[in-house]
């Protein structure tokens, strides 16, 4: 069967009593997702056929391990409530933006200059819609502050966690879902595999052997949560008073004229090959010194 939110569920149900449980990507099915006649009768039929024409590219993988399953669950929670946020806070600009105030920074989220803005706003009913915008910014704030509690509590049960923590610009955020995503670093068999599962692989378009274009990332297919803690990382790599190999990397590449987005991204895949040496390894980083 395809991906979806029960993959999970189902393939503990049906692995005990079959042979082999395959879930395949959706995106991969171009057969059955450009389809305009669609059913479960004939899309479970197609799904058969390229089974057995071994024409099933991408099969997607989940963990045995029932302790990474709800560590991934529970991290997706946290990306969940970090989404809510941020959309809650762009919500609250917009709304001061339509009242003619325009709202830079911070300040307007916090308890203090909340009642500096409202009074900007001359329309009682506005200033009520805009008191529950904050109300539910609250809430958003608190639910994100327990899950955070619990995922950081369950990383405790995962040593990796600690080891990948130790690079530059990871942090306990970006370690836990590069962990509860990646989930075996080993099913990986070279780098290449995992910048191609994180969004990070350059494609080489091509004809009959021709190339038809420029390279580009493949940004229809990879992990994006996966991307943007390489993202991440590589800002918090940046912004590290000591100087660490990520940021000589960076900053050698940009001096040598190389294209400030290609140094970034060649940096970020850096980042996402060291989490992987370091978790197959068993040990913490070790800056890698000189810049070749």
């Amino acid at each position: 069967f395809e991906a979806s939110e029960m993959s999970a569920y189902l393939r503990g149900v049906f692995k005990p009593v079959v042979r082999r449980v395959v879930v395949s990507h959706p995106k991969t099915n171009a057969w059955i997702g450009k389809d305009p006649r669609k059913s479960d009768g004939v899309d479970a039929r197609k799904l058969a056929d390229l089974l057995r024409a071994g024409m099933v590219k991408r099969e997607v993988y989940y963990s045995d391990d029932p302790a990474r399953v709800t560590f991934k669950q529970i991290v997706q929670q946290y990306e969940y409530t970090t989404r809510q946020e941020t959309s809650l806070k762009l919500r609250i600009k917009s709304a001061f933006r339509q009242q003619g105030a325009i709202a830079r920074g911070e300040s307007v989220y916090g308890k203090k200059g909340r009642g500096e803005w409202l009074a900007r706003v001359s329309d009682e009913h506005v200033r009520l819609g805009i008191g529950a915008l904050y109300d539910s910014l609250d809430q958003a704030l608190l639910s994100q502050e327990k899950i955070e509690k619990v995922m950081c509590s369950l990383s405790k049960r995962f040593p990796e966690v600690a080891l990948i923590d130790s690079i530059p610009g990871m942090g306990k955020i970006c370690s836990c879902t590069f962990v509860a995503y990646i989930q075996d670093p080993t099913r990986f068999s070279s780098r290449r595999d995992l910048w191609s599962y994180c969004g990070l692989a350059v494609m080489h378009p091509s004809s009959d052997g021709k190339p038809t274009g420029p390279p580009h990332l493949n940004r229809r297919m990879g992990n994006p949560h996966l991307k943007d803690v390489s993202r991440k990382a590589f800002m918090g790599a940046m912004r590290c008073q000591k100087l660490n190999w990520f940021k000589k990397a960076y900053l050698a590449a940009v001096r040598g004229g190389k294209n400030k987005e290609h140094a970034r991204l060649n940096v970020q895949r850096a980042i996402l090959a060291v989490s992987r040496a370091v978790w197959k390894s068993c040990r913490k980083y070790k800056d890698m010194g000189e810049v070749r």
